[in-house]
């Protein structure tokens, strides 16, 4: 790995256990050097379920790793114990968890998608992450307007994907939080609107 712009990596790999259809997430550090230049940050809100109590990981580069230390303890301190005691045992205990956590995910990415594809919805098969991403129909030309239209005619809420800046636009971002048959009753309402046709 050549050092030549003298910068540090900062890799967000949160969603790197959420891959599905057997495939396996990587990671940046797997590359020759980049424990030299770089560190990686992960997420207990998504492999293990646990939004809110805002605790993560970083490895890598130990001068980076002390750096970033200093920082936190400049900005902020105190994560409650009983949370760093969870999370140690995360990390060392079985990824069976983790596996019914990509499996949950993955199954209700196959029954929205396969059930807006079926409904004349033609959304990608993502390949990870608890969210889905789709194109907006082509009589919309605004991500924001297509949302509040589906809210109103089917109660489905999404995020427009312009909301994430100008590359979302013609978007939007579906999260795959709700039990199946939440997800049933969404793609139903939806085929019984005219929001897709």
């Amino acid at each position: 790995m050549q050092k030549k712009y003298d910068i540090a990596v900062l890799h967000d790999n949160a969603y790197s256990e959420l891959v599905f259809d057997g495939n396996i997430g990587g990671s940046f550090l797997e590359i020759e050097g980049a424990k030299e230049v770089g560190i990686e940050f992960n997420s207990f809100s998504k492999t293990y379920s646990i939004p809110g109590c805002r605790i993560a990981f970083a490895i890598g580069n130990k001068y980076m790793i002390k750096q970033l230390k200093t920082l936190k303890s400049h900005v902020d301190y105190g994560m409650f114990l009983p949370f760093q005691k969870v999370a140690a045992k995360a990390l060392s205990g079985s990824r069976e968890y983790i596996d019914t956590v990509r499996n949950t995910y993955e199954t209700r990415r196959n029954l929205l998608i396969n059930g807006l594809n079926k409904i004349g919805w033609n959304i990608d098969m993502t390949a990870g992450s608890m969210f889905v991403w789709a194109r907006i129909p082509s009589k919309y030309q605004s991500s924001i307007k297509f949302t509040l239209d589906l809210m109103e005619k089917t109660g489905v809420i999404v995020v427009p994907g312009s909301s994430f800046g100008d590359e979302g636009e013609g978007f939007v971002r579906m999260a795959l939080v709700q039990d199946e048959e939440h997800i049933l009753k969404a793609i139903e309402n939806i085929k019984n609107s005219d929001i897709v046709k």
